[in-house]
């Protein structure tokens, strides 16, 4: 597979988060959430926690692997800096991913509906 092809998978994952089609689990890893595909999973994860790159000491600051189904790593996107060109996308995906979790869409609306209710 070459990286165009997992370029858009990731963009299909990031729709289907966004419509709330893919359900997505908090991973053992800090900062990282897990996600069921078909025979396989993905995993995201975001750390903007040390901006110094150093490719030798520092691990990259985002990324989404996609796992087999005996969660072996078949390939990563990785972002070192938030200047990479697929920054954007994975970091997205994190956000995305951590609100579906949390369902932090749905707890809002409930704390407006909430408080707009007449007592």
């Amino acid at each position: 597979m070459n990286e165009k092809t997992y370029l858009e998978l990731a963009r299909l994952i990031k729709q289907r988060t966004y419509d709330q089609r893919l359900a997505w689990t908090p991973s053992s890893y800090s900062s990282t959430y897990q996600a069921a595909i078909g025979q396989g999973a993905v995993t995201v994860s975001l750390d903007l926690s040390d901006q110094e790159y150093d490719p030798e000491f520092f691990p990259p600051i985002a990324y989404l692997s996609f796992l087999n189904s005996r969660g072996e790593t078949i390939h990563t996107i990785n972002c070192y800096s938030q200047d990479d060109e697929n920054f954007p996308l994975i970091s997205e995906i994190y956000q995305l991913a951590k609100d579906s979790y949390l369902k932090t869409n749905e707890t809002i609306q409930s704390m407006f509906d909430e408080l707009h209710s007449p007592f």
